[in-house]
């Protein structure tokens, strides 16, 4: 990501603007607030309703020369959050969220390199390309399993239409499908 930081892209892209300044630990303690596969709970949705506002409201307390630790993003957290919030989470609960994700992230994680090998967020090729490795990259195997789709997978996953999807903050969760 290197697009120039200029203020249009400051107030248009303010997240973008926190990772160049402070770094990829951002986007880490952006996942855990706002949710991504690995956060805990059944709906993964991280930090539940501590939402983008007080993701950034927390951010906007550090300057340019005042960095934010995983601790002091915590704490700025906590106090940009509503009640809602901080009636369920400690200071502790979200800071150990927080390291939870970036270790993850930083230790734990892989992904497909353009080529289709896994390969460690530390840089180590964990399995190199093959014919399974690309058509799971491409979705055309089952996430979990790496088999085909079922009949019925398949004619599941294609009748999705996702511009109909709701984000489950505004879904009641229990009795979707």
């Amino acid at each position: 990501m290197h697009l120039p930081v200029t203020d249009e892209v400051k107030q248009q892209y303010p997240l973008y603007n926190y990772y160049h300044r402070y770094g990829i630990q951002v986007i880490h303690w952006w996942a855990a607030v706002m949710g991504c596969d690995i956060s805990l709970g059944p709906t993964r949705t991280g930090i539940k309703d501590a939402g983008h506002a007080a993701f950034l409201s927390a951010m906007q307390t550090f300057g340019s020369t005042n960095r934010p630790s995983v601790d002091s993003f915590a704490s700025a957290l906590h106090q940009a959050c509503s009640p809602k919030v901080t009636d369920v989470y400690s200071v502790d609960d979200i800071l150990n969220e927080l390291k939870r994700v970036s270790n993850w992230f930083g230790r734990d994680g892989q992904y497909y390199d353009k080529d289709g090998n896994v390969v460690s967020v530390s840089g180590v090729t964990l399995e190199a390309a093959s014919r399974t490795t690309c058509q799971h990259m491409m979705g055309e195997l089952h996430p979990k399993t790496r088999e085909v789709f079922s009949v019925e997978d398949k004619t599941k996953v294609e009748a999705i239409e996702p511009h109909n999807l709701l984000h489950d903050t505004s879904s009641n969760a229990p009795i979707m499908n």
